[in-house]
């Protein structure tokens, strides 16, 4: 990926986040498998590992996405609003648990949902 004319590689499965007019672009190879969303405002790398359920969960919103995007059904910008909210929870799940230590305790936890509730409030309401 160039990002401000510097070519930059990213080990997968990962997310990359940059900010708002960031002149990037992005150089796919035959074997990469990936989407582009343009949604958010700070920059980040977030790798996608941790617990299985929040992993699993990015592709199926990823692909439902894509089909409503293609898809000229009623409702959907209703219906991708909410899976881009799904999307950047998840994303927001992926961001915390890279940045926590191995051995995250029951009140990290409690702290992580509260941080996630905050920023709901903040950005959704």
């Amino acid at each position: 990926m160039v990002i401000e004319s510097e070519l930059h590689a990213f080990a997968p499965p990962c997310l990359v986040l940059l900010p708002a007019q960031t002149a990037h672009a992005f150089e796919f190879t035959l074997d990469v498998d990936g989407l582009v969303i343009t949604v958010v405002q700070r920059a980040a790398v977030i790798p996608v590992r941790g617990p299985i359920a929040s992993v699993n969960m990015l592709m199926p919103i990823f692909a439902l996405l894509e089909r409503e995007f293609r898809g000229g059904a009623r409702g959907r910008a209703a219906a991708g609003m909410a899976l881009m909210v799904a999307l950047l929870v998840h994303v927001a799940h992926l961001s915390d648990l890279a940045a926590a230590p191995a051995s995250a305790s029951g009140s990290r936890r409690d702290a992580l949902l509260s941080r996630l509730r905050e920023r709901v409030a903040a950005h959704y309401r």
